[in-house]
């Protein structure tokens, strides 16, 4: 049962940076000779986000508790790199380091079996975010959802 979820956080790490890479390779992310590309987008709230992942996850009451201070680190880190005007590629790493910190708190609240479904969750979120043009929060998507490279945690 840990082997199917190593190689699903495999899979899903290969494709986030794949998409990551993808997005970040012409001129820092943007089109030839296109505009930047837009990061004022509205972030889920933490209040907004404990509801959806307590639906998804079954969290306890406990564990809403606990992440509630998580869920608010993240979104008021996200805020400052929206309000930025660093170039992608820094704003790539800042995300990549806000990414790794979050899931290394959440993997320490949540059961393997909750995590794999946050990291589902996490998944979703890009792709939808994706394909509706959008391009991450912070403007090239870094790596979202995991540990850099795929490593790590209880799986």
């Amino acid at each position: 049962m840990k082997l199917k979820y190593l190689i699903l956080i495999v899979v899903l790490m290969a494709g986030m940076t794949a998409c990551s890479q993808s997005r970040g390779g012409r001129s820092g992310g943007r089109d030839e000779g296109g505009p930047p590309p837009d990061r004022k987008q509205e972030l889920q709230t933490p209040d907004e986000k404990i509801t959806v992942l307590t639906k998804r996850l079954n969290l306890t009451s406990d564990q809403v508790e606990q992440i509630r201070p998580v869920l608010k680190e993240e979104y008021d880190e996200l805020k400052k790199i929206e309000e930025s005007d660093e170039d992608s590629k820094d704003i790539e790493k800042r995300r990549s380091d806000i990414d790794w910190i979050i899931y290394k708190k959440m993997n320490k609240i949540l059961t393997e079996e909750q995590m794999y479904l946050y990291l589902q969750y996490v998944e979703s979120q890009k792709k939808t975010e994706t394909s509706s043009g959008k391009s991450g929060r912070g403007g090239s998507g870094g790596g979202r959802g995991g540990p850099p490279g795929g490593g790590g945690g209880r799986f």
